[in-house]
């Protein structure tokens, strides 16, 4: 019975040695369930890698969004703060200008630097550009020439308001000392207030310089009516704790006491007044000084005792005997506001740039991270696959070249003999 399976059975001679070859179906079995097992791993494998690249392509996308947007805000606040450098540059052109005219008054102005004095040399059209400059703010400006009793005015000013301003002059004159500067606000009912600055010229004051503000002004900015007492409205606080109330004591103020020696049109003098009292507040005295852009002279006591070139007390004092040291005080505030609020932008803008720069090396370190974990996990599966490839080879090899009978069957086809190491290896 084994002779005729043989003999029905085929086979092939290699090497000298008689083998007997296995039944088609069953070669075909074996490798078909390896390839399921290949299949199942290669699944797994692309199914790990597709869950991980949402993840992957999110902290990209994140990232780069956040990055646009930080890149978009930074550039957008560096246009702001070259606006407000352009600000700055031109407001302190104008108050080089302004100052040079102001010590130089027969000298050309700078070619190119246009201020309010480029083409007006009169006392009337000094009151009249000074006036030009404040309009929104002042019903009209004058000044009294004590030297001729001459008034020159500019602006909506009426016989009554010109009647107010002599009498004024008149019933004050007797208060003025050369050692005692004097800022009085005039309380005429029904002609509202009138903020008088004296103008010294050494040492006797040589005019008076007087500006009625606008009722919009009174009742929207600074909170009061026609009618209501300014004495005690304004104070200052000065750098020994100090406070000031009133325009009548800020008279008696000695000058190195509120803002010590400095030169007056220097920047710097603003560090001696800390706050200014407005009604029942104290607010800084930079933001102060520029909200409140039509009261600087009521807050300022000069010291007529320092002389300087010309005769004049000070060159604030020169500025005024042109009738513009409201334009010139306002410019050297408007410039180291600027230039202080410049120096905040630039130190937040660079506190942010280092708070980017650290966001953007943590994400990259997290990127990379992941980029390593994944390239671990592919060169692993590739591993594997490497691994079955070749278990795959050896045991068909095994197979193949097996020296041993693997089974025997019968005419019908049944196994009458199965080797127990290849149904092993086969499964």
């Amino acid at each position: 019975m084994e002779q005729a399976t043989d003999q029905e059975n085929p086979t092939e001679t290699k090497n000298g040695i008689r083998l007997k070859l296995p039944e088609p179906g069953s070669f075909g079995r074996s490798v078909w369930l390896l390839g399921i097992i290949v299949v199942v791993l290669t699944l797994t494998c692309a199914a790990l890698i597709y869950r991980l690249y949402p993840t992957i392509v999110e902290l990209t996308h994140s990232s780069a969004s956040l990055f646009h947007r930080d890149v978009q805000q930074k550039r957008s606040e560096l246009e702001s703060l070259l606006k407000r450098c352009d600000a700055a540059l031109k407001a302190l052109s104008q108050n080089e200008a302004l100052l040079r005219y102001v010590q130089n008054p027969e000298e050309s102005p700078t070619v190119g630097v246009e201020h309010p004095m480029q083409s007006h040399g009169s006392l009337e059209s000094h009151v009249k550009t000074l006036y030009d400059l404040h309009e929104p703010h002042f019903r009209f400006l004058a000044f009294y020439d004590l030297r001729n009793d001459s008034l020159t005015s500019a602006g909506n000013v009426t016989e009554a308001d010109l009647a107010a301003v002599r009498a004024f002059v008149q019933s004050q004159r007797s208060l003025w000392r050369p050692d005692v500067p004097r800022y009085v606000i005039h309380d005429a009912t029904e002609h509202g207030f009138i903020l008088a600055e004296p103008v010294y010229r050494y040492p006797r004051p040589a005019g008076l310089l007087l500006v009625r503000l606008r009722p919009t002004v009174l009742h929207q900015t600074l909170g009061l009516h026609d009618n209501s007492n300014a004495t005690d409205f304004f104070g200052i606080a000065n750098e020994n704790g100090r406070v000031v109330h009133g325009p009548r004591d800020l008279a008696a103020l000695h000058f190195h006491e509120l803002i010590g020696r400095t030169a007056p049109l220097d920047s710097s003098w603003f560090h001696g007044v800390t706050k200014v009292r407005v009604g029942d507040e104290d607010i800084p005295a930079m933001y102060a000084f520029s909200r409140f852009n039509t009261w600087p002279v009521a807050l300022i006591a000069m010291a007529p005792e320092e002389k300087y070139t010309g005769g004049y007390s000070s060159r604030i004092m020169i500025a005024a005997a042109m009738a513009l040291p409201l334009s010139i005080l306002l410019v050297s505030v408007a410039a180291a506001w600027t230039l202080r609020e410049m120096k905040h932008v630039h130190n937040e803008l660079k506190n942010a740039r280092d708070v980017l720069d650290k966001q953007i090396l943590q994400r990259t370190r997290d990127l990379e991270h992941k980029t390593a974990q994944l390239e671990g996990e592919v060169a692993e599966r590739k591993r594997i696959q490497e691994e079955l490839a070749a278990s795959e080879q050896r045991y068909r090899a095994f197979v193949e070249n097996a020296t041993d009978i693997i089974y025997r069957t019968d005419p019908m086809g049944f196994f009458t003999f199965v080797n127990p190491v290849a149904a092993r290896i086969m499964g």
